[in-house]
């Protein structure tokens, strides 16, 4: 999948460079196994969910200017994915972001 994006990106190294370090970044200690592994996009777009971001639990305000590099991850259990029908109706922008 890696190579797959990269080769869309062609002429981007700067992108391409994002991409690279992203991954390494999310996978971490992980990255040797997990490039082994074979990506099945059936499965990923068969259970890809799309959520409204202003329902995702999040630090949205009071972090003072002085504080950087904040990390947090949010618990999605308690946050309903919208539906077909919202995916449907979102801007054109929003359905391009969604996979074909």
């Amino acid at each position: 999948m890696i190579t797959e994006i990269e080769q869309r990106l062609a002429s981007r190294d700067d992108l391409i460079l994002k991409v690279q370090q992203t991954v390494a970044e999310t996978l971490g200690d992980t990255l040797p196994i997990s490039m082994a592994v074979r990506f099945d996009s059936r499965l990923a777009r068969s259970s890809l969910q799309v959520y409204d971001l202003r329902t995702v639990p999040a630090i949205r305000d009071g972090i003072p200017a002085e504080v950087s590099h904040v990390h947090f991850r949010s618990n999605l259990s308690s946050v309903a994915p919208l539906s077909v029908a919202q995916i449907e109706a979102l801007t054109c922008t929003g359905r391009d972001l969604l996979p074909g």
